[in-house]
Protein backbone atom coordinates (compact mmCIF):
# COMPACT_ATOMS: atom_id res chain seq x y z
CA UNK A 1 0.00 0.00 0.00
CA UNK A 2 1.30 3.42 -0.96
CA UNK A 3 1.68 5.92 1.88
CA UNK A 4 1.56 9.15 -0.14
CA UNK A 5 -0.28 12.24 1.08
CA UNK A 6 -2.08 14.45 -1.40
CA UNK A 7 -3.52 17.96 -1.04
CA UNK A 8 -6.02 19.49 -3.44
CA UNK A 9 -6.36 23.25 -3.86
CA UNK A 10 -9.44 24.46 -5.71
CA UNK A 11 -8.68 27.69 -7.55
CA UNK A 12 -5.44 28.84 -9.14
CA UNK A 13 -5.57 32.51 -8.22
CA UNK A 14 -2.60 34.04 -6.44
CA UNK A 15 -4.09 32.84 -3.15
CA UNK A 16 -4.55 29.31 -4.50
CA UNK A 17 -1.03 29.18 -5.90
CA UNK A 18 0.43 30.39 -2.59
CA UNK A 19 -1.70 27.89 -0.67
CA UNK A 20 -0.37 25.16 -2.93
CA UNK A 21 3.19 26.26 -2.33
CA UNK A 22 2.68 26.31 1.44
CA UNK A 23 1.08 22.86 1.35
CA UNK A 24 4.02 21.51 -0.66
CA UNK A 25 6.06 21.63 2.57
CA UNK A 26 3.65 19.19 4.23
CA UNK A 27 2.32 16.88 1.49
CA UNK A 28 3.97 14.52 -0.97
CA UNK A 29 1.84 15.84 -3.81
CA UNK A 30 -0.23 19.00 -4.34
CA UNK A 31 -2.75 19.47 -7.14
CA UNK A 32 -4.13 22.89 -8.02
CA UNK A 33 -7.43 22.72 -9.88
CA UNK A 34 -8.21 25.82 -12.00
CA UNK A 35 -11.14 26.13 -14.40
CA UNK A 36 -9.62 28.88 -16.58
CA UNK A 37 -6.56 28.87 -18.80
CA UNK A 38 -3.66 31.07 -17.73
CA UNK A 39 -2.83 33.78 -20.31
CA UNK A 40 0.53 33.58 -22.08
CA UNK A 41 1.27 37.22 -21.20
CA UNK A 42 0.18 39.21 -18.13
CA UNK A 43 -3.49 40.11 -18.66
CA UNK A 44 -6.72 40.27 -16.65
CA UNK A 45 -8.36 36.85 -16.35
CA UNK A 46 -12.04 36.27 -17.01
CA UNK A 47 -12.58 34.40 -13.72
CA UNK A 48 -10.91 37.15 -11.66
CA UNK A 49 -12.86 40.39 -12.00
CA UNK A 50 -10.64 42.07 -9.39
CA UNK A 51 -7.55 41.45 -11.53
CA UNK A 52 -8.28 44.67 -13.47
CA UNK A 53 -7.73 46.81 -10.37
CA UNK A 54 -4.31 48.00 -9.18
CA UNK A 55 -2.81 46.01 -6.33
CA UNK A 56 -0.04 46.77 -3.87
CA UNK A 57 2.23 44.16 -2.33
CA UNK A 58 3.23 45.10 1.20
CA UNK A 59 6.78 44.46 2.43
CA UNK A 60 5.89 41.42 4.56
CA UNK A 61 4.08 39.84 1.61
CA UNK A 62 7.17 40.38 -0.52
CA UNK A 63 9.30 38.72 2.15
CA UNK A 64 7.00 35.69 2.31
CA UNK A 65 6.97 35.37 -1.49
CA UNK A 66 10.76 35.49 -1.52
CA UNK A 67 10.88 32.73 1.12
CA UNK A 68 8.54 30.52 -0.93
CA UNK A 69 10.20 31.39 -4.26
CA UNK A 70 13.86 32.35 -3.74
CA UNK A 71 15.02 34.78 -6.42
CA UNK A 72 11.49 35.94 -7.31
CA UNK A 73 12.19 39.62 -6.60
CA UNK A 74 15.31 39.62 -8.80
CA UNK A 75 13.42 37.80 -11.57
CA UNK A 76 10.54 40.29 -11.50
CA UNK A 77 12.92 43.25 -11.50
CA UNK A 78 14.84 41.74 -14.44
CA UNK A 79 11.55 41.59 -16.36
CA UNK A 80 10.83 45.24 -15.60
CA UNK A 81 8.19 44.54 -12.98
CA UNK A 82 8.32 45.60 -9.37
CA UNK A 83 7.42 42.99 -6.73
Amino acid sequence: MQNETHALVIGGSLAGLLAGRALANHFDRVTILERDFYPQQPAPRQGLPQSRFPHTLMLRGQQVLEQFFPGLKAELLAQGRSP
